[in-house]
């Protein structure tokens, strides 16, 4: 397995919105390369120094993601479920009816 990942952090307001994507670049354990997509939101914490800021909201993204879900999470979800901001899917559902 040889794992690429990339990695955006963005300060919006007072939030901190980190998403991504990583994926098996190893054609023997994964040959369709299938990206594994993210987004975490946490609040802001002021911190003026770049480093610091940086490292503090990878590791609060990193709690987030250990953390069970409750019924108002704020953590994103892998391609294909609700999105964060709009609420809407990438895949459409079958309606019985």
């Amino acid at each position: 397995m040889r794992y690429i990942a990339k990695v955006h952090v963005l300060d919006v307001l007072d939030q901190v919105v980190i998403s991504g994507y990583v994926y098996d670049a190893d054609p023997i354990t994964d040959p369709d390369h299938e990206p594994l997509e993210f987004t975490y939101q946490v609040p802001g914490t002021g911190l003026s120094e770049p480093l610091p800021w940086l490292l503090n909201s990878l590791y609060r993204a990193l709690v987030a993601e250990q953390r069970p879900p409750h019924g108002g999470t704020e953590a994103g979800v892998p391609m294909g479920g609700s999105h964060t901001i709009s609420g809407s899917s990438d895949r459409s559902e079958e309606v019985m009816g």
